[in-house]
């Protein structure tokens, strides 16, 4: 995908009513203690899905240190899964 960003951009300029959703982003997440990484592509919403469609949400900083919302999964309800913004040891444990 980086490698087609030009591309996808002039393609985006010249179509402004495309259906393909605006890239906003594109991030490396790295977690360096277990050697892992991964690439996360933050896109526009296109569809307009509602939050109760949403099954997570993250706000991922690539750091570890007080980066988890959730400290049992054990005992989690999807409920409050949907309603908790997410960070990255919680997507790291949540992903694999």
């Amino acid at each position: 995908m980086k490698g087609n960003v030009e591309t996808y951009y002039k393609h985006y300029k010249q179509h402004p009513n495309t259906l393909l959703a605006l890239i906003i982003g594109i991030y490396t997440v790295s977690f360096t203690d277990i050697n892992e990484e991964y690439t996360v592509i933050v896109m526009e919403n296109i569809a307009k899905v509602s939050k109760e469609h949403i099954i997570r949400t993250y706000d991922l900083k690539g750091s570890t240190y007080q980066r988890q919302s959730i400290p049992d999964y054990n005992k989690l309800r999807l409920s409050v899964l949907t309603r908790t913004c997410l960070k990255d040891l919680d997507f790291r444990q949540n992903e694999e």
